[in-house]
């Protein structure tokens, strides 16, 4: 078994597993109250789904490691295997949360310091990766109406933010907006060319610029 680098924090699904299914796989929750000293694996529930994650570093340092994802009924009957795929280490545990508000979580594995990977459900009940959302915590991913938005700031103080839509199974990019804070100015560095009243450039910037620059 191999250490987990990033379950340093406490998961903000707040799931608990039941019992049985501790016993029998061994298990613990994601970013549980042990803090740091975390067993090497651990598992969320995504009813009727258990998730485990097993992490196992490819760096002497621990900063990279592979990340598998076994799927499981909860009576701990294998369904599926995703994986390995490369993350970094020392991030965030997996999370379970709604970002497009359509009532259904989505799972949320910090794949690199300033970007979460999203995994959605697909029609035959699996959790399947959708794409990237660039955001500097869990903080900074908000909703927007329709739209999931991303910050990400940078050495300078300015800020990158970025609007999604989760379409289906694939996260699209809609606009990307450059924020200085200290010339209270956003400029678009690309997209919101389409005609739609949200997606209206001088109606994206507008809102921007009206911003609480306290924030």
């Amino acid at each position: 078994m191999t250490a987990f680098p990033f379950l340093t924090a406490t998961a903000v699904c707040g799931l608990l597993l039941s019992g049985a299914v501790q016993a029998q796989s061994g298990l613990s929750r994601c970013g549980g109250a042990a803090g740091p000293a975390l067993p090497d694996d651990c598992m969320l529930e995504a009813p009727p789904l258990m998730l485990g994650f097993d992490y196992t570093p490819t760096t002497a340092d621990l900063r990279r490691g592979n990340l598998s994802i076994t799927q499981s009924t909860p009576e701990g009957g294998t369904r599926d295997v995703t994986g390995p795929f490369e993350v970094a280490g020392g991030l965030q545990p997996p999370v379970l949360r709604d970002i497009d508000n359509d009532g259904l979580a989505e799972l949320l594995i910090q794949s690199r310091p300033a970007a979460y990977d999203v995994w959605v459900l697909n029609a035959d009940g699996f959790y399947r990766i959708a794409g990237r959302v660039r955001a500097q915590s869990l903080a900074q991913i908000s909703q927007r109406g329709a739209l999931i938005v991303g910050e990400v700031r940078d050495g300078a103080g300015q800020i990158t933010e970025t609007a999604y839509l989760l379409d289906g199974a694939e996260v699209v990019t809609v606009f990307r907006m450059r924020i200085d804070p200290d010339s209270r100015s956003c400029s678009l560095i690309d997209g919101a060319a389409e005609a739609q009243d949200w997606l209206n450039a001088d109606v994206l910037l507008a809102e921007c610029e009206a911003r609480d620059w306290n924030d």
